[in-house]
């Protein structure tokens, strides 16, 4: 066994019999020993080093074993703990269960072979807690590299869209980002920030299949060009509905033109039918195109924009959408001045 391997063990015990026959025990089945003959002690012992188990007696002469036993606990220590007495009933039992002992031992002991197998099964369990532990965060670490993937591999989608429509050319991350502040804004939880990372990338993904000249037209738009611009949340829509991943994104794809008062398309969806994702997404669109040059409107100062929002709010959007982008800026201390590229990079 390496030195790494080596098990460390603190026993807590005011009887010199009784820490020497532990320490005899212990240090014949291979691990090293610490002693220690009151709480106080201990917990200085345990303030500059760490025990894989400690056997505390609960009677001890400055306080109880089960206090050192829950100060332990709230101190969050990993070190598992077997609590011994010499005055045991079920009722002493299972309090120190339920405060974090791994077991309980009467003394005198019935046989040292008993205890043994009781410690082995403390130094066990520690392992695969500590097993479990790196497990998940080698789980989380891999999930983190997953979703950063699938953030990837929709940016490159959404570039698609970018190379068609070079005036939106920031369009998407600022969206992205402003959509992520206006959801903590609104206490979205990190499964639904998530899903509106992806929709806010994801959003106007169905202008792939939109002609590059209607993207580009400075003039009105006709009746029929604009048809042929609605299609896009179709196409967006059939598109992500067929990545099982984004199945939770597909409303916000198809439902981000839908208006709070039901005038949207494509299916005339009114106030809080239409998912949270979206109508933010909504707020959050129309508030980077109104701040940026397009071909068909100058670039409007952030109040302006913000004033404008706030008019429709109950109408094209939800006014509390609406209200907590007002406070994103705010907090971003934007409002009030003109906004040109480097200003919209603010907004990040």
């Amino acid at each position: 066994m390496t030195e790494a391997e080596i098990r460390r063990v603190l026993v807590v015990d005011d009887e010199e019999v009784m820490l020497s026959i532990l320490e005899e025990v212990l240090s014949e089945d291979g691990y090293q020993v610490t002693l220690s003959r009151t709480a106080k002690e201990a917990m200085d012992i345990l303030e500059q080093d760490s025990f894989d188990l400690a056997l505390i007696d609960k009677n001890l002469s400055d306080r109880s074993g089960v206090d050192l036993l829950r100060w332990l606990r709230d101190k969050g220590g990993e070190t598992e703990v077997i609590v011994i007495t010499g005055y045991g009933s079920l009722e002493s039992a299972l309090e120190t269960i339920r405060l974090g002992a791994f077991d309980y031992l009467l003394k005198p002991f019935e046989s040292l072979e008993g205890v043994r197998r009781r410690i082995r099964n403390a130094i066990e369990r520690r392992e695969i807690a500590a097993m479990n532990r790196e497990l998940l965060e080698e789980l989380r670490e891999s999930n983190v590299r997953i979703q950063r993937a699938y953030e990837e591999t929709l940016q490159v989608l959404a570039r698609a869209v970018e190379g068609k429509d070079q005036v939106t050319r920031d369009h998407i991350e600022n969206v992205k980002d402003l959509s992520l502040a206006v959801g903590r804004k609104l206490g979205l939880n990190e499964d639904e920030l998530r899903n509106l990372r992806f929709g806010s990338i994801l959003h106007d993904i169905g202008k792939v299949g939109v002609s590059t000249e209607i993207l580009k037209k400075r003039e009105k738009l006709t009746e029929e060009e604009y048809r042929h611009l609605q299609s896009h949340v179709e196409i967006g829509t059939r598109i992500v509905r067929g990545i099982d991943f984004l199945k939770d994104v597909v409303p916000m794809v198809k439902c981000h033109h839908e208006r709070y008062d039901g005038s949207g398309y494509p299916d005339g969806m009114k106030g809080d039918v239409i998912p949270l994702g979206a109508r933010i997404i909504a707020v959050v669109d129309a508030f980077d195109a109104m701040i940026a040059n397009r071909p068909y409107h100058p670039e409007k100062p952030v109040r302006d924009a913000l004033d404008r929002l706030m008019k429709l709010g109950g109408t094209h959007f939800d006014p509390q959408v609406v209200g907590a982008l007002v406070e994103v800026a705010q907090e971003r201390g934007l409002i009030g001045d003109p906004v040109g590229p480097e200003d919209r990079k603010e907004m990040k």
